[in-house]
């Protein structure tokens, strides 16, 4: 189901940085996925994902933050707003999918940042 844009006091106000983050979904009642992470900030993040996920919906994340898969960050979170994304952007990942993090993720901050401009240095955004 989809829905439109969460109510201001829902959107993030911490600056979201572009990336590619690895993350493994565990939600209520279904078997765990795996997503991409488009964007992130402390308080939320913009995953892509190949299942529709429910506004409201409470999630487990690992994210994959490293490089080593034996180092997954734990983060809580619920979904806020889920998509369907257009059909020329939809065949590995058909659903966009906004997340609100229970807690800030304040102490992956410096991870996130370090990934993202590891990411932007092999050129991996110039087509966003």
């Amino acid at each position: 189901m989809s829905e439109t844009a969460p109510p201001p006091s829902e959107r993030r106000i911490e600056p979201r940085q572009l990336t590619c983050i690895p993350a493994y979904i565990e939600a209520t009642d279904e078997s765990p996925l795996v997503a991409l992470i488009h964007d992130a900030s402390t308080t939320g993040a913009l995953l892509l994902t190949r299942r529709q996920l429910e506004p409201g919906e409470r999630l487990k994340l690992s994210l994959y933050l490293t490089g080593n898969a034996k180092e997954a960050r734990p983060a809580r979170g619920r979904v806020a707003r889920c998509e369907r994304r257009s059909g020329d952007r939809a065949d590995i990942w058909p659903w966009e999918v906004g997340v609100h993090f229970d807690e800030p993720i304040s102490q992956y901050a410096d991870e996130i940042k370090e990934l993202t401009e590891r990411q932007a240095s092999y050129g991996l955004f110039k087509h966003f």
